[in-house]
């Protein structure tokens, strides 16, 4: 009895072994499954998250690459721009330059003429001096001619008086 006992107790221990690896089995397979589906469901979610981070990613670029091409298009007008203010400069720094030579060149000879002016006023004030003198020395003269006549007209009137005196006496 005791050997069946034995044989039921390995039996039993067998069967309850093999119960035991059935319902491990079951839950590795449960469990599996479920880390399988939960795998799917992660991997569904990163691929949902990829697909939105990439359309996100190329609207962001098509963005950039449009700000880009706006960016290249100003800097290619701001150098059109540049290139004529250049120009206008150049030829504005021309007639400036012209004019700054035509101004040098215009007060140098402002210069001469003050010059000349300058020496002239000089040669009119002596040649006024020279003829003021000269008419006060004939001023002076004439003055003195003037004087002697005047003595000899009032000596010839008082001879010829005298004579008109004497003739009628």
């Amino acid at each position: 009895m005791e050997e069946k006992w034995l044989r039921r107790k390995a039996d039993w221990k067998k069967s309850e072994k093999t119960e035991w690896e059935r319902a491990l089995l079951q839950q590795k397979q449960m469990l599996t499954n479920k880390f399988e589906k939960e795998l799917q469901e992660l991997s569904k979610h990163l691929q949902d998250r990829n697909s939105t981070m990439e359309k996100s990613f190329q609207q962001e670029k098509e963005v950039f690459m449009k700000q880009h091409e706006e960016d290249l298009e100003k800097i290619t007008e701001l150098q059109k721009c540049r290139e004529q203010l250049e120009a206008s400069l150049k030829e504005k720094e021309g007639k400036l330059e012209a004019v700054m030579t035509s101004l040098w060149d215009a007060q140098n000879e402002l210069q001469r003429e003050k010059t000349k002016n300058l020496l002239l006023e000089r040669s009119i004030k002596q040649r006024i001096a020279s003829v003021e003198e000269k008419h006060q020395i004939t001023a002076a003269s004439l003055h003195d001619e003037n004087v002697s006549l005047r003595h000899k007209l009032a000596e010839k009137s008082e001879e010829v008086f005298s004579k008109r005196v004497q003739g009628r006496i």
